[in-house]
């Protein structure tokens, strides 16, 4: 089994036991995603002390990572659900997101123009790490032929 994975840290993730944790497991619809961003803000606005647009920004690239997985369980027609962890750290809440599918290569990716040339506008897929990078304060991908995980962390203000 070949593993890949890329990362992204601005600052390392707390290791250790979660301070609590929530599991959400879903088909891989696109009608459910919805579930995915709604469970998110609950937890943060409940169990964090992020602000609005923290979560905001935050509830999208999880989003993002959501959607990506049902597309890529959709194309290989597996069925089962898609699973996402939600870890409640001292530091951050993370969200793990796992797939089923294939998995993928990282750094196969086609280089697409930077979202701010026009050219941009002429790919619509793609966004997916620039919003993990963008929204989220750490990511990190692992794929292999048995499925993908993406990790999301949003640290807490007294930790940024």
């Amino acid at each position: 089994m070949v593993k890949r994975k890329i990362s992204t840290r601005k600052k390392g993730i707390t290791q250790g036991k979660p301070l609590k944790d929530f599991e959400l497991s879903i088909p891989p619809k696109v009608e459910y995603i919805a579930l995915v961003r709604q469970v998110t803000e609950d937890i943060a606005l409940d169990h964090t002390p992020l602000g609005a647009s923290a979560i905001s920004d935050f509830v999208l690239a999880v989003s993002e990572a959501a959607t990506n997985a049902v597309q890529a369980q959709r194309k290989t027609a597996i069925r089962h659900p898609l699973l996402v962890k939600y870890f409640l750290m001292p530091d951050a809440l993370k969200v793990e997101i796992r797939d089923r599918a294939r998995g993928f290569s990282p750094e196969k990716l086609q280089p697409l123009p930077e979202v701010t040339e026009p050219g941009r506008l002429l790919h619509e897929n793609g966004l997916g790490i620039f919003l993990y990078s963008t929204n989220s304060d750490e990511h990190s991908i692992s794929s292999s032929r048995r499925g993908t995980t993406v990790s999301l962390a949003k640290f807490f203000p007294a930790h940024q």
